[in-house]
């Protein structure tokens, strides 16, 4: 999902070596996190966040259609905060999102039906700190959290620049872990199991994510969900990468994590969009650079997200 001028967003397909193709835009909706993107595999469809058209404060919840950039439905929630941060569960059909309502120092989570807007909260985890802007992913079930779990960020005060990284069990409708990641700022993150299986008591999946900030030059980094334990997959060549929120993908046919991310060349003072193809499988990764073709979508690649069979 690409934003192109400050209007619209639209759906965008990029090859492996950086072609995009363009397709039809929409109105964006009026909404500062257009990087707040959740993705279902099956239905090929996408959901962004807006606020109500009959300006009641409420979130609407639209779903386009990523081959064609279609607007397929226009939910309107019963909350009336920001949700800053989502993901799609493919089992349940349902929207997992995570925001704060009022100054209640909670972070309340809720399911949303994005096709009837119909809206639960399901539980709450205790924290003033800020919620990450759109990093979030839902786990596949496990034996200890048979419905997944919501997994997002937030920055805990205390920590600086690091991140600490929550499970919700949405079974439970509570937190089942909660942990500070050592090596610094998290973006771009994704589900994956590791070559052999892995979660260090998780479940045999871990998280993939871009560890930066304390990090530089940026590195891919694969979290053990049951223990918190990180492992550096690969470090960037250069310091002049950064993050762009959210565009992030997992290919689990072919290992391939694909990272839409900007670089800054020191040699001309000039910025370039770049999508790396990392092989996370091999021993140790590699990784493929292409410049992105973005002439038709000068805001950026914002979301990423792997269709199999695309």
């Amino acid at each position: 999902m690409a934003e192109g001028a400050l209007d619209k967003l639209a759906a965008v397909e990029v090859a492996a070596d950086g072609a995009v193709t363009y397709r039809a835009s929409q109105l964006a909706p009026p909404s500062d996190a257009f990087c707040n993107v959740a993705f279902a595999r099956a239905a090929g469809t996408y959901f962004v966040p807006a606020y109500a058209s009959d300006r009641s404060g409420r979130q609407s919840i639209l779903t386009l259609d990523a081959a064609t950039g279609a607007l397929l439905h226009n939910a309107t929630t019963s909350i009336a905060v920001d949700v800053p941060a989502m993901a799609f569960d493919d089992a349940s059909k349902l929207l997992y999102g995570v925001g704060f309502e009022g100054d209640d120092g909670y972070a309340h989570v809720w399911s949303i039906d994005p096709v009837t807007g119909a809206t639960t909260e399901i539980g709450k985890a205790a924290t003033q700190d800020d919620i990450q802007l759109c990093e979030a992913a839902f786990s596949p079930p496990t034996a200890a959290m048979p419905l997944g779990a919501l997994i997002f960020l937030w920055t805990p005060k205390s920590e600086g620049a690091s991140d600490a990284v929550v499970l919700f069990d949405v079974a439970k409708g509570a937190v089942a872990r909660n942990f500070v990641h050592d090596k610094g700022g998290l973006n771009s993150l994704s589900v994956w199991t590791p070559p052999g299986g892995g979660g260090g008591g998780g479940g045999g999946y871990e998280l993939l994510a871009m560890s930066f900030l304390n990090t530089r030059p940026m590195e891919l980094v694969s979290i053990a969900p049951g223990t918190g334990a990180s492992r550096v997959l690969l470090t960037l060549p250069a310091e002049g990468y950064v993050p762009c929120q959210g565009a992030q993908a997992f290919a689990e046919d072919s290992g391939m994590v694909w990272v839409a991310l900007g670089y800054n060349d020191p040699t001309n003072r000039s910025f370039y969009p770049v999508l790396l193809e990392i092989n996370a499988t091999a021993s140790p990764a590699t990784m493929q650079q292409h410049w992105l073709d973005e002439k038709k979508a000068p805001g950026g690649i914002w979301a990423l997200n792997w269709m199999p069979g695309a």
